[in-house]
This record gives structure tokens, C-alpha cells and sequence, in this order.
């Protein structure tokens, strides 16, 4: 299948337009992720005065590569609801677009919100607290980012199958389901405090290994290689698998007639 640069321009641009005019989404994508980065940031302090300065830098690195996780997979499995409210969604189909040029429009959009976003979490780090994301190694963050983000992505894909196959009454899923996993991925501090059982659970989630490198790299400054390309291979398998349910709930959506149901 030839993909069409034109088409996937055209959706990627309708999402720059969308951003820029929406409120909901300004708030959504800056505000409110801005907000819980500055949280955690004056949690970090409170911390750092009582307990060590590792354990309040461990926290706010933790909440800022968070966000980047939160963002990619907001910005591919929300999007679409933006098309469904709007009634928008058969008029696209309409067009010879074709679902991978619609996630590879989204995917664009997410990464270049994400780069955004983590530059600005990184400057409010810095100039508000004194924190440099760059302490964790430039390969860290480099590998950490591009691993929370290809995650961020596949599991919004599968969101997406799941709005389609389901219409908007799952709605509720795409933003909660992140919080589901924030313990099990161990963001905010060390597997080993997980239970054992959950230890099993937690190491199955590439963003796992992106948390458990970045805080080995604030310690010793040093690029924990190992948990980088692990991350990255579960990326691959869950890529896959994410996109292989996509295409079978969206050809579900499509036998049932709830694509068509999604906008009524």
C-alpha cells in the first residue's frame, strides 16, 4: 500500500489547527501537564529538605519523562474523539485516506508535541528548580524518550481500535488507562519496592526499563545500555501486537456498522 505524503500532511495540519484553536486541548496538552511537573517539582523540594537530594531529583525526572509518555498516547487515541464530537470522522473516511496515513499523521503530530513539551518541562525544571534533566546522561535521555514515546503511540493506536470497535462509551479508557499503569511502570521510584508478583508485571512494560536507566544514569551518570534496547525490543512486540488488534477492531467496526454508529 503507497502511503500519500499529501494526505497525511493534510490530517497533520488539521491537528496543528485543532491544538492552536482548542481550549480543551491547550489545557489538556500544557496546562495540566505543566501543572503536574510543577506539582512534583515542589514535592521534590519538600523531599530534598527532608530526605535526600537523589530521592527529590529521582521524583521530578519521574514526573517530567511521565508527561512524555502521557502526551504521545493522549495525542493519538484523543484525536480521533475531536473528529467523532466534531462529526467529522465520515467526512475524512470519505476521502481515499487510509488508517496507517491517519495514525502516521498522528504520530508526527504526537512526536512534535512531545519534543515541545519535554523542552518546556526541562526549562521549568531547570529555572524553577534547579534540576537538569540533563544529569541523567544524554543517551538516556535520548533512548529514554524515543522508548516512552514508541509506547505511548502503540498503546494509542490500540485506544484507537478500541473507539472505533466500541464507540465514545469507552471514552473514559483513553485517559485513564495511563494512571492504570503509572505504578506498575515505577515512574516515580525503584521496582524493588513493588511486590513480587508486580516486579513480574513491571518489567513486561518497556517504559520500565526507560524509568529503571534513567535514575541508574542519575546515579552514576552512566548510559544503562541493557534496559535501553530491552525497552526498545518490547517496544517492537507490543507495537505489533497493538497495531495487529487495531486493524481487527477496526474491520469489527466496520462489519458492525459502529463506525458508522460512532457520529449518531
Amino acid at each position: 500500500m503507497k502511503l500519500s505524503g499529501m494526505r497525511i500532511k493534510a490530517i497533520f495540519l488539521e491537528e496543528i489547527f485543532l491544538t492552536k484553536r482548542a481550549l480543551e486541548v491547550v489545557l489538556d496538552i500544557v496546562v495540566f501537564h505543566l501543572i503536574n511537573v510543577i506539582l512534583f517539582g515542589f514535592i521534590s523540594i519538600f523531599l530534598q529538605q527532608k530526605s535526600s537530594a537523589a530521592t527529590a531529583q529521582g521524583l521530578l525526572m519521574g514526573s517530567i519523562l511521565w508527561e512524555m509518555f502521557r502526551i504521545s498516547q493522549y495525542t493519538v487515541s484523543v484525536s480521533v474523539l475531536w473528529e467523532i464530537w466534531a462529526k467529522n470522522l465520515s467526512n475524512i473516511f470519505v476521502s481515499p485516506l487510509s488508517d496507517v496515513e491517519l495514525l502516521t499523521a498522528y504520530s508526527i503530530s504526537a512526536f512534535f508535541k512531545s519534543v515541545l513539551m519535554i523542552t518546556l518541562f526541562s526549562l521549568v525544571g531547570y529555572y524553577i528548580f534547579h534540576f537538569q534533566i540533563l544529569t541523567i546522561g544524554v543517551w538516556n535521555l535520548i533512548f529514554g524518550f524515543l522508548n516512552l514515546f514508541w509506547f505511548g503511540v502503540s498503546l494509542g493506536i490500540f485506544l484507537l481500535g478500541l473507539i472505533f470497535r466500541y464507540g465514545t462509551r469507552i471514552q473514559a479508557v483513553t485517559w485513564g488507562i495511563v494512571f492504570l499503569l503509572q505504578p506498575l511502570t515505577a515512574s516515580f521510584f525503584p521496582v524493588s519496592i513493588l511486590p513480587k508478583f508486580m516486579q513480574y508485571l513491571s518489567f513486561s512494560l518497556p517504559p520500565t526499563y526507560v524509568f529503571e536507566a534513567a535514575r541508574f544514569g542519575l546515579s552514576t551518570g552512566q548510559t544503562h545500555w541493557d534496559y535501553q534496547w530491552i525497552s526498545a525490543l518490547l517496544n517492537l512486540v507490543y507495537f505489533f501486537l497493538f497495531f495487529a488488534l487495531f486493524r481487527k477492531l477496526m474491520n469489527g467496526a466496520k462489519r458492525t456498522g459502529q463506525f458508522a454508529k460512532n457520529e449518531s
